[in-house]
C-alpha cells in the first residue's frame, strides 16, 4: 500500500522526529507500506531518502522549484 504524507518538512529536529514516528507507526500497522512525502523541497530529498521516505513532486512543482532556483 502507498501512503502519502503532505505538508511535512525536515526544518527542525521536532518536525523530523514526528515524521520518523509517523513512518514507524504506518509501516508497523500497514505491512509493506511505502511512505511518500508529497512536495518536499529538494534540499531535503536526501534526508527523506535516508530516513526511509520516498520524496515526490509533480512536474508542475519541479518546474516551479527550478524557476525559483534561477532567481
Amino acid at each position: 500500500m502507498n501512503v502519502i504524507l503532505s505538508g511535512v518538512n525536515f526544518t527542525n529536529k521536532g518536525a523530523e522526529a514526528m515524521l520518523k514516528t509517523a513512518r514507524f507507526e504506518l509501516t508497523r500497522r500497514i505491512p509493506g507500506a511505502a511512505v511518500f512525502l508529497w512536495h518536499v523541497r529538494e534540499p531535503y530529498w536526501q534526508t527523506a531518502r535516508d530516513d526511509g521516505f520516498i520524496p515526490v513532486l509533480l512536474p508542475i512543482h519541479r518546474a516551479r522549484e527550478h524557476s525559483l532556483r534561477q532567481r
